[in-house]
């Protein structure tokens, strides 16, 4: 259909990203996913594990969906990430679980520390 009506074709890609502006984002960053898998979450100059332009610590994330168990509700405590950001950080927790559990409990135990001074 692109080689026979390219001009329709054009047409509906572009009514598909007026209606879902980071659709193509999404999607690059999918194929970029399966590419190489960690490409989403990179380390920061400490070496922790991150994800997002805000560069959000992925154990802070799966902390989050841990207590919230529903991805709608990941979304809305995390609207800076995208859905394939936060798919992206649940599947680098599943390859990682030992570092992950590791940086939570660390925080877990901080946060237990503190309220019991």
């Amino acid at each position: 259909m692109a080689e026979r009506e390219p001009r329709r074709v054009a047409a509906a890609l572009d009514a598909l990203w007026a209606l879902q502006p980071g659709l193509f984002q999404d999607m690059f960053c999918l194929e970029a996913e399966e590419e190489a898998p960690d490409c989403l979450v990179f380390r920061d100059a400490r070496g922790q594990a991150v994800v997002g332009r805000a560069k959000i610590p992925v154990w802070e994330v799966v902390r989050t969906y841990r207590r919230v168990r529903d991805l709608n509700v990941l979304a809305q405590e995390y609207p800076m990430l995208s859905q394939v950001e936060l798919l992206a950080v649940l599947e680098y927790s599943h390859r990682h679980r030992e570092e992950i559990g590791r940086q939570i409990d660390a925080y877990e135990n901080r946060r237990v520390a503190l309220l019991s001074e």
